[in-house]
């Protein structure tokens, strides 16, 4: 079962004091019928030699954070997710985490070929989570942030031990799967005819090769 270790739950925004190297807006909606317009989300990227550091936020009308062990759907809960290759590997991981701090880790070359990393190695993630109300043009969003500090050696199927020492090449998401209304957003676009993220032919190189 999932614990909340490494995981602090705040109800206000806490002090940022990281310097980050890039922001990813993700705001592309690639399928019609799940296009929504009260969705916002961006991720900011920032590294060192031994560890990845992603700071999400999304603002939404409505939130789900159902699941709660390690590995589980958390897609279909109000979701960010991080897909990323390394160098020339022809296989990806798929980072997921709902907005609570759930997490999920995977392996492959494609979508029905993943390979779940052990929940020894998710522990080692650490993650803030901070959930506020917030009220934009007389109208009531949620707002959300998830710090996500990733060792290197997560990445253990390409035995990362410096992040300098590798190009990155993936895409950014937000989803609500099992929402009332289901949303699917990424930062690159995806063409296809049905919601898929896992599509790695639309991954782009994460130029952010530069020590903070």
């Amino acid at each position: 079962m999932f614990k909340p270790e490494n995981i602090d739950l705040h109800t206000d925004q806490k002090e940022q004091q990281k310097e980050f190297i890039q922001t990813f807006i993700i705001d592309n909606q690639p399928w019609i019928s799940y296009q929504e317009q009260d969705v916002f989300a961006n991720v900011e990227l920032s590294f060192d030699n031994d560890f990845l550091y992603l700071n999400f936020t999304s603002m939404e009308k409505q939130v789900k954070a159902k699941y709660r062990d390690y590995n589980g759907k958390v897609h279909e809960d109000s979701c960010f997710e991080f897909f990323v290759r390394f160098d020339e590997d022809s296989a990806y991981y798929n980072l997921e985490v709902n907005i609570i701090g759930s997490i999920k880790l995977a392996y492959g070359k494609e979508r029905f070929s993943r390979q779940f990393l052990p929940i020894d190695i998710l522990k080692n993630i650490e993650r803030d989570v901070f959930i506020i109300p917030l009220l934009k043009d007389d109208t009531l969003y949620i707002e959300s942030t998830l710090n996500l500090k990733i060792p290197a050696k997560t990445f253990v199927y390409n035995k990362v031990t410096c992040l300098q020492n590798h190009k990155l090449f993936g895409n950014f998401y937000k989803c609500g799967g099992s929402l009332e209304k289901p949303h699917y957003l990424s930062w690159n676009h995806i063409v296809s005819d049905n919601p898929d993220f896992h599509r790695p032919e639309f991954f782009k190189l994460i130029n952010v090769f530069k020590e903070i």
